[in-house]
């Protein structure tokens, strides 16, 4: 629930409530608990954030990779077609029939 920040507020007040098992909350008990709450909601949302960033980044260039190959394939393709065309051409078979 924290990492998602959906009701985090509530879960921070029981946090910082809280004195022990089996023992009854204290209201603002230990008010330092607020910079933990807070710190991991921070780290975390980054750290999602990067997480996210990446799997897009990694997806794109995972894209870019297939299409570079379809491409150099088609430039292979070319290429051999051309030379063959000039051996055809240099034998005089081309225009036979």
């Amino acid at each position: 629930m924290i990492s998602s920040k959906d009701g985090w507020v509530e879960i921070m007040i029981h946090g910082i409530d809280g004195v022990g098992q089996g023992q009854c909350p204290i209201e603002n008990n230990n008010p330092w608990l607020v910079l933990y709450f807070l710190s991991f909601l921070l780290l975390m949302g980054f750290f999602v954030i990067n997480l996210f960033i990446g799997v897009v980044i990694e997806n794109f260039n995972k894209y870019r990779m297939e299409k570079l190959e379809v491409k150099i394939d088609r430039q292979k393709s070319q290429r051999q077609q051309a030379l063959l065309d000039t051996e055809l051409l240099d034998t005089g078979e081309l225009f036979r029939f």
